[in-house]
Order: structure tokens, then C-alpha cells, then sequence
């Protein structure tokens, strides 16, 4: 995957949200700041430059079956990583999570992160405060991440007018409609475990 895949699904995510009335603008980040973050987190080039070429807006957020998920910039992913990598003001490292992960968004603190050193860098969720950091592959890379979140908000509000819950939990409609049209975007094993971050 190249940036170019990265900006176009990320593109696409936003025409998505524009067309429900939505907003997610996608900006690109000067390269004092891509360098500064790079330096910070330890990142390699080819993650930032990601990011540099076109990433969310500082406070960016899309609609969740519940609140919202926020998507970090550049600029925020080392205040992202408070919680995770580090802790409080002297950000203490915490040795439970590996140096390679970012978080790159979030929903009730549970993380969507990359391990930067694996290639295309894939995306991965995992529940906070379930004692140690269990992670599951929800996307083979940040697009298609992108691209997974589209179709989610396609279906949310756009056929459920962003009210996927009945009185017994998530409608089972909605996880079959999202579950089927993930499939355009992710493998099966992907398509289910994306489902599951939406319980």
C-alpha cells in the first residue's frame, strides 16, 4: 500500500460523511511536524509519510453505534498514546505495550492501532482493561481501515439514520447489513472481527 492508496481511501471516507452531513476534513501535515512526531514515537518514515501526504484533521471524529470514534492526526498521535504507551505528565513508559504499536483512533478508550513494523501497516483493535493487551486484525492496512469505516458509516447513517440499536442491543440488521458489505473491503475473518469492535 502507498500513501496515495491511503489519501484515497481516506477521501473516500469523507465523501461518505459529507454526503450524510457530515465533516472529516483530510489535511496534510507540514514536515516539521511529520519529523517531530517521527522523532518522538520512533516511527519509520513510511508511517509518517502516510500521514504527511494527507491524514484526519486535529479533532477528527466519525459517528460510532454509540458516541463517536475519534481518528488522530499527526499532530496528535503522541497525546494518543497517553494511557497505552505511557502514563501521565512524565509519560512513564508502560511495559505492557510494545514501542512499535500507535494508536491511531479510539472509541470509550478502546484502541484501533498499528504495529509499525509490520509492512502495510495493519490495523488492529483491542478492549481496555481486560487485564493484558489482547489484539485482533480487523484491517490488512490503514486504507482499507479507511475504506472498512466508509462502508460502516454508509449503513449507520445512511440506512439506519444513525440508530443501529433496538431495546436488545444492536439491531441484528444492522451487523448483517455491515457484516456483508465489509466483504467488498475485507477478508471474512476481517469483515467478523471489525463487527465485533461495533459490541
Amino acid at each position: 500500500m502507498t500513501s496515495s492508496d491511503d489519501t484515497a481511501a481516506l477521501q473516500r471516507l469523507s465523501e461518505t460523511l459529507a454526503a450524510h452531513g457530515r465533516v472529516l476534513d483530510v489535511v496534510a501535515t507540514p514536515a516539521t511536524t511529520a519529523a517531530r512526531v517521527r522523532a518522538e514515537l520512533g516511527l519509520p518514515e513510511e508511517f509518517t509519510g502516510t500521514y504527511a501526504a494527507a491524514g484526519p484533521a486535529d479533532g477528527s471524529s466519525v459517528p460510532w453505534v454509540v458516541e463517536e470514534l475519534f481518528l488522530f492526526s499527526l499532530a496528535e498521535l503522541p497525546n494518543a498514546q497517553d494511557g497505552y504507551r505511557w502514563s501521565g505528565p512524565d509519560r512513564e513508559r508502560l511495559t505492557d505495550w510494545p514501542s512499535s504499536w500507535v494508536v491511531v483512533a479510539s472509541v470509550f478508550a478502546d484502541p484501533f492501532l498499528v504495529d509499525t513494523r509490520e509492512p502495510g501497516f495493519p490495523v488492529r483493535f483491542a478492549r481496555h482493561g481486560a487485564g493484558e493487551w489482547r489484539t485482533t486484525l480487523v484491517s490488512p492496512t490503514l486504507a482499507a481501515f479507511y475504506d472498512a469505516l466508509a462502508v460502516l458509516e454508509s449503513s449507520l447513517l445512511g440506512d439506519f439514520g444513525g440508530d443501529a440499536f433496538d431495546v436488545a442491543g444492536l439491531r441484528p440488521e444492522f451487523t448483517e447489513r455491515v457484516s456483508a458489505a465489509l466483504h467488498d473491503v475485507l477478508d471474512p475473518e476481517q469483515a467478523a472481527a471489525f463487527v465485533q469492535t461495533l459490541e
